[in-house]
């Protein structure tokens, strides 16, 4: 099994924005709650507001945090700061670093409960799903690739990088081949000799069973050799060396 199978198109994809959402995904992953609202507004600066806030929607939607605002799509922009009355027109060059800094991604971590894959538990979990769904079906590295990076978005575990993913699920599906190796062959009925036809078995009997020198047992009389006759034509069992 190769070592990597994600193509180049595939990584420029991974946890970054692939156009502009539409309405059900902008309000589904990027409207803010009031909880959300309380945690954006202990930001000192609308830049830093506005940047957390980006941070908080785009950690829901892409499943990571983005290394630079400048790429979050315009539509997103505009409907973020439409929700906590930042004028982005306003604010200077520099907003986008806004959210960028480690420690309000710890606070966005900590307000929706993130975790990462280097934990054991997390690790564990995910590795156990990978391996059954590989056991149980026959999906392709690349299948299976994208529905555990869809699973870690949903069970709320920060995207790692696409390598580490990659590798965990070429060496699960790697064990998997392993242990189904021996199953095959285990199951695999064991082949029987053909059994001879009836006729055959029955010419074959006769030609082997043995002949008493006085005939029948218990008889006296001597055996009167037989006149010899012509040699008679093999018989097919023979022929075919069934006998």
């Amino acid at each position: 099994m190769p070592t990597s199978f994600l193509a180049t198109d595939a990584l420029a994809r991974y946890g970054r924005f692939d156009g502009e959402p539409d309405a059900g995904q902008l309000s589904a992953f990027f409207h803010l709650s009031d909880p959300d609202l309380e945690l954006i507004s202990a930001q000192s600066t609308p830049a830093s507001r506005l940047g957390q806030a980006l941070q908080l929607g785009c950690v829901r939607y892409l499943g990571t945090f983005v290394a630079d605002l400048a790429t979050v799509p315009l539509g997103i922009v505009a409907f973020v700061a439409q929700q906590i009355d930042v004028d982005v027109a306003s604010l200077p060059g520099a907003w986008v670093r806004g959210g960028t800094a480690s420690r309000h991604r710890a606070l966005i971590q900590r307000h929706d409960g993130y975790r990462r894959l280097r934990e054991p538990a997390v690790a564990l979990a995910l590795t156990r799903w990978l391996a059954k769904r590989a056991w149980t079906s026959d999906e392709r590295p690349e299948v299976l690739f994208d529905l555990a990076a869809a699973r870690l978005r949903q069970q709320r575990v920060l995207l790692p990088g696409p390598t580490t993913l990659e590798r965990l699920v070429v060496a699960v599906q790697a064990r998997m081949e392993a242990r189904r190796a021996p199953v095959t062959d285990a199951a695999r009925p064991r082949q029987r000799p053909r059994p001879l036809p009836l006729r055959a078995a029955a010419a074959c009997r006769r030609r082997r069973a043995p002949r008493h020198p006085l005939g029948h047992r218990g008889d006296s009389r001597p055996v009167v050799p037989a006149t010899p006759s012509p040699a008679a034509p093999e018989s097919p069992a023979r022929a075919r060396g069934w006998c």
